[in-house]
């Protein structure tokens, strides 16, 4: 079965009955009684807003409500790379899972790959090999590069990852951010990203057999949201996999 998977929001539809003949139309709220035309009798009468308080409850309700926790995953017979999750605070949402030198090939080619469509503003996870970390001011950056080493991806970090600076050059990470296109004709081969956070961290091959219990998200090679060859899994940390903390902010994501 599946992870369970929590809405990423909420969208507010109301029911609204035409005075005239009764029948039922679904309209967004609006901030006044602006005017609607029942698309069956033609009438125009004035939905009544969603007053602001009933709005704030509905939001809190939500807020409140810990979405199921997900399933345990195990993985036996199967190669791939096997991430710890580096934050537990956050909801982990993104578009789709890329790996450094074939987001650059889509960038390159017009975004005709179709493996990373519609690359640029998309918030993406971003897969590579950690080359350089540096905090020259009040915010951190890291520059990952594909198996290549050709390609490489800048990274801006608003607010520096757990132990972002002390993490061993080479390691295999996982990257949320928002891709911003390619950082110019002075640096061809160079990725920018904006709005980063470590997700995933000390990647290793799994062996042909292994089992990774307690995982919190999981990748097939070419599924929906992982264009990659390699299964891509993320473990809880030790304390999470022990169920000591709530694991819901992890089953978030976007298909």
């Amino acid at each position: 079965m599946p992870n369970a998977v929590a809405p990423a929001r909420i969208e507010f539809i109301l029911v609204y009955a035409c005075p005239a003949c009764g029948r039922e139309a679904l309209i967004r709220p609006r901030e006044t009684a602006a005017p609607a035309t029942c698309r069956h009798c033609r009438h125009v009468y004035r939905p009544f807003p969603l007053a602001d308080a009933a709005r704030d409850a509905m939001l809190a309700a939500y807020a409140s409500h810990q979405p199921p926790a997900p399933m345990t995953v195990r993985v036996a017979g199967l190669r791939g790379l096997c991430f710890v999750l580096a934050a537990n605070s956050q909801p982990l949402q993104f578009d789709t899972l890329a790996e450094v030198d074939t987001l650059h090939a889509s960038l390159t080619n017009g975004l005709a790959n179709a493996d990373v469509p519609f690359a640029m503003g998309r918030t993406l996870l971003l897969h590579g090999s950690l080359r350089e970390v540096g905090e020259p001011g009040d915010f951190a950056f890291a520059v990952i590069e594909g198996p290549t080493r050709r390609a490489e991806a800048f990274l801006e970090f608003a607010v520096p990852g757990p132990d972002l600076a002390a993490l061993p050059r080479g390691s295999s990470v996982c990257v949320r951010g928002v891709c911003r296109g390619l950082m110019g004709s002075h640096h061809p081969l160079s990725m920018v990203f904006s709005d980063c956070r470590l997700v995933g961290l000390q990647g290793q091959l799994l062996p042909p057999g292994g089992q990774v219990a307690d995982a919190a998200m999981d990748f097939p090679p070419n599924s929906p949201g992982n264009p990659l060859d390699a299964h891509v899994i993320f473990q809880y940390p030790p304390a999470l996999a022990q169920g000591e903390q709530d694991r819901g902010p992890f089953t978030e994501q976007a298909g």
